[in-house]
């Protein structure tokens, strides 16, 4: 953009703005969405993200994962999505939506192919699924809490 006040190209910059609606009904929402990054060690990953600003928040050395925060901010690191080394890393976004079985059943009708919902050994109910591009989607909500 040159000259600045709204302006591309010598034309006034016109701006489109969408709300996106779905078949998920008004009243589910995701309330959040965290990055869950391989490492290959996750002591080193959480000593630079501490030094980028990040806290710990929450590590877990048998799982060889931690989360980390950045004010309202969350990163997992994990040495364990990806132990075989002939295979490439791949990244995790992990959902939160507000009902994990509500959200899981309303998925299924609108046509997507997911698993059955699991409880896992960390406390999660969820399940995962990957999109048309092959990156992974966790998807859950604490098996005790509901959050």
């Amino acid at each position: 953009m040159r000259g600045g006040g709204g302006r591309a190209c010598g034309r006034p910059l016109k701006l489109i703005v969408r709300r996106h609606t779905t078949t998920l009904g008004a009243s589910m929402k995701m309330n959040r969405l965290i990055p869950m990054l391989p490492v290959r060690s996750m002591p080193a990953s959480v000593d630079f993200y501490e030094k980028l600003g990040f806290s710990l928040e929450q590590r877990n050395d048998d799982w060889r994962w931690a989360m980390l925060c950045f004010g309202e901010c969350r990163l997992m690191v994990d040495e364990s999505i990806n132990v075989h080394p002939g295979i490439p890393r791949s990244s995790v976004l992990y959902l939160y939506p507000d009902d994990i079985s509500e959200f899981h059943k309303q998925v299924r009708r609108n046509g997507l192919v997911v698993p059955d919902l699991e409880v896992t050994f960390y406390g999660m109910t969820e399940f995962r699924i990957d999109d048309p591009d092959g990156n992974r989607l966790w998807i859950g909500q604490n098996a005790s809490t509901g959050a």
